[in-house]
């Protein structure tokens, strides 16, 4: 079942699925979201039918756990509980206070409206490697970039230090 989120400046319905989506996942440990997505939407045109959408909020709205590594620095990989790529994380390393709200919207042009398939608090970045919707920048990116490792779930069998890509 879709929710709707809100509008655009045009008057173009954005809707989430707030049980099968990477939205969802992330609606559901923050649901803050929500209303920072609303917020953003209604002063915004969008076209295009896949859109990576990132608004500055112009205030400070959370941290953003993606952080620049090196390859002296202590990675691990893991697979989080709700995703089956392995992930990139650091121990070490510091969120940072932003004020980025980044989505990505697929619009369904037979009734016309976006579908937001996923947002979070911080800069974009490509898919992880190995996945469906991989991009020629993804290897590249999170080979120099990891989550800061805080209260994720993740799989205990799947955590290895091993280069999974």
């Amino acid at each position: 079942m879709k929710h709707l989120v809100g509008s655009t400046k045009t008057d173009i319905d954005v809707y989430a699925s707030l049980t099968e989506s990477a939205a969802a996942s992330k609606i559901s440990e923050n649901p803050q979201l929500l209303s920072l997505a609303k917020e953003s939407l209604k002063n915004s045109v969008l076209s295009g039918s896949h859109v990576v959408f990132t608004y500055n909020m112009k205030r400070d709205i959370g941290y953003d756990f993606v952080v620049e590594v090196s390859d002296k620095s202590d990675i691990f990989y893991a697979q989080t509980v709700k995703n089956g790529v392995y992930i990139p994380f650091t121990k070490r390393g510091r969120p940072q206070s932003t004020q980025l709200l980044t989505m990505i919207l697929d619009y369904d042009k037979s009734d016309n409206y976006y579908m937001l398939s996923d947002l979070w608090i911080g800069s974009p970045r490509p898919c992880y490697p190995r996945k469906d919707t991989e991009s020629c920048e993804s290897k590249d990116y999170w080979d120099n970039h990891a989550h800061v490792f805080g209260d994720q779930t993740v799989k205990p069998s799947s955590v290895t230090h091993e280069y999974p890509y």
